[in-house]
């Protein structure tokens, strides 16, 4: 490898090191990912444990818990936000839902376009463990659709299960925590993040069908709890480096071949142009001795006739002498 190789080279490691380190400190300090766990191990969290239980053939169940009365206006721009996480990988939990006067009414998650920022549709029928089981899952959902929600008052915030299978018997927890209501940014509406966010009315209504038991409790993140979160959010952030690490480093390591071979390439070229030229040398050298030969030849020819002409020159004249002798 010769020097331009090396230091084109030793300049791409460098950038690729600097553009890591610039990615660990955006992950220390707050460029979350959409998909990226956000539930703050402080404070409360809500448990919501729920059974069902179905009869052979039967299908659908659901829950709708009236959660919190919030009598919220939509205003443009407004988004919902929380964290949740379930303990089965199935559709049909972890959702919640919100009854709305005004607008078109009913449910918000009977309007049209209501999705998370995964593409997920806010009913609580749909499938969000992809991301969400075993796993806090941040969902960001536009409230504010043109035409259908602005101006509309959500009166209820529920929290909503919607399992369609065919087991005869379930049982889920899920855990709900930072539920928020935001705009561009900033906080417009707390509706559950800490003890103190903890309805007064816990004689919560329920619309439900095929639930043996509903149950929703608030839980303080124990010492244990906030240890294990913050060493599950390091082990993801270690992860996460090496793998940005090893990218880099194959990155590089392309970087370099691509680059000898195109070095390997030029002196491949340069040798080939060489041995054309030599080649065409030789043949010139070779056309040049030739001709020489051919114009020896043709000298040595003239002369030879030269010479014969000139001993027949010779021979006739003495011919002639003699014959005026006689």
């Amino acid at each position: 490898m010769n020097m331009k190789t090396k230091t084109r080279t030793i300049a791409f490691v460098l950038f690729s090191l600097a553009i890591l380190q610039v990615m660990c400190f955006a992950s220390l300090f707050g460029a979350d990912a959409a998909n990226e766990p956000k539930a703050d191990p402080s404070g409360a969290y809500l448990k919501h444990t729920v059974d069902v239980k179905r009869e052979d053939g039967e299908r659908l169940a659901y829950n709708l818990l009236d959660f919190k009365k919030i009598d919220y206006v939509i205003q443009e721009g407004d988004m919902l936000e929380y964290d949740v996480t379930i303990s089965l990988d199935e559709a049909g939990w972890g959702h919640i839902d919100g009854i709305v006067t005004g607008g078109q009414g009913g449910t918000l998650r009977d309007a049209p376009g209501m999705e998370d920022q995964n593409g997920i549709p806010m009913h609580c029928g749909r499938d969000i463990s992809e991301y969400a089981y075993e796993n806090w899952y941040h969902r960001i959902i536009n409230l504010a659709l043109p035409d259908i929600n602005v101006g509309a008052t959500i009166t209820y915030i529920q929290l909503a299960c919607h399992p369609e299978n065919d087991e005869i018997e379930e049982h889920c927890v899920i855990l709900y925590d930072n539920i928020v209501i935001t705009n561009n940014g900033e906080v417009k509406l707390v509706i559950f993040k800490d003890e103190a966010d903890w309805p007064e009315n816990t004689a919560f209504a329920c619309n439900t069908t095929r639930f043996t038991t509903v149950a929703l409790e608030m839980l303080v993140f124990t010492d244990e709890e906030i240890a294990a979160f913050k060493a599950a959010e390091e082990a993801a952030r270690l992860e996460e480096e090496s793998r940005v690490a090893s990218r880099a480093e194959a990155e590089a390591s392309k970087e370099a071949s691509r680059e000898q071979a195109s070095i390997d390439a030029s002196l491949a070229q340069e040798a080939a142009a060489q041995t054309t030229a030599g080649d065409t040398a030789a043949e010139d050298s070779s056309s040049d001795e030739n001709g020489a030969n051919t114009g020896l030849i043709i000298a040595l020819v003239a002369g030879g006739v030269v010479v014969v002409v000139v001993i027949i020159l010779i021979i006739v004249g003495s011919g002639k002498k003699k014959g005026e002798k006689k």
